[in-house]
């Protein structure tokens, strides 16, 4: 898959943000890798406001609920772990 320029220009400012904040020992391949993520990461959040403003998502009280008992499950296995 052919690159745009509009990716290649975010890439550019990524690398350039992690420059100028002194974050000098990531190789390119590691910045590109990085670079993916954090995009992944922001489709996602586009996705979830997208199915929101459509009436799909869930509550914010529903959400709180799942994240505790998400946060409750983790500390079990912690403590098993432990």
């Amino acid at each position: 898959m052919a690159i745009t320029q509009e990716e290649l220009d975010s890439f550019n400012e990524f690398v350039t943000e992690h420059l100028r904040n002194g974050k000098t020992d990531l190789t390119l391949e590691q910045c590109l890798s990085n670079w993916r993520e954090v995009r992944e990461l922001w489709d996602d959040v586009r996705v979830g406001l997208a199915e929101i403003r459509a009436g799909q998502g869930v509550s914010l009280e529903e959400c709180k609920r799942q994240l505790d008992e998400y946060i409750r499950e983790l500390d079990k296995v912690e403590s098993r772990n432990g």
